[in-house]
């Protein structure tokens, strides 16, 4: 679990990394901007601060962000499934059948399962998450995660 927590802090912080080279000097600042006045912010709207993100970002830039993206969420899924494997495979038949269990608890109260969670996926919304203020204990165990604010 620790080694697939380390891969999943290396493809936030390499996902991150690309997201802001893919950025003009100028626009890294805007967006540096609109992130620092939503974090002092009384009242603070991310899905404003997204828009305002979409705004400022070139066609080139809102591409390469979405591309980033997808090929970090595909490596999340790719590792995940991994891990899941691996962990089915250290349990007893009865522990797998509680687990079985759970599931079909699970999806009967969340009808379409976590995929049904809405989720942004316009380049500002995924900037301001990979790049806004971390939640705690999200992702990286504590300050300084991928988190960003609260989906939109």
């Amino acid at each position: 679990m620790e080694q697939a927590r380390t891969q999943m802090q290396q493809i936030h912080a390499q996902a991150r990394t690309q997201m802001l080279a893919s950025l003009s000097p100028a626009h890294r600042t805007a967006v540096a901007n609109l992130i620092g006045q939503l974090a002092i912010s009384p009242n603070p709207n991310p899905a404003l601060a997204a828009h305002q993100i979409d705004a400022i970002l070139t066609q080139s830039e809102g591409q390469s962000i979405l591309r980033t993206h997808q090929a970090a969420k595909a490596q999340m899924q790719t590792l995940h499934s991994q891990m899941r494997a691996q962990f089915e495979s250290t349990l007893t038949p009865d522990q797998r059948a509680q687990m079985e269990a759970h599931r079909a608890q699970f999806a009967q109260g969340h009808p379409g399962g976590m995929a049904a969670r809405p989720s942004s996926t316009d380049p500002g919304s995924i900037l301001l998450r990979a790049l806004g203020p971390a939640r705690e204990g999200h992702m990286r165990g504590g300050p300084g995660g991928m988190g960003g604010p609260p989906r939109a």
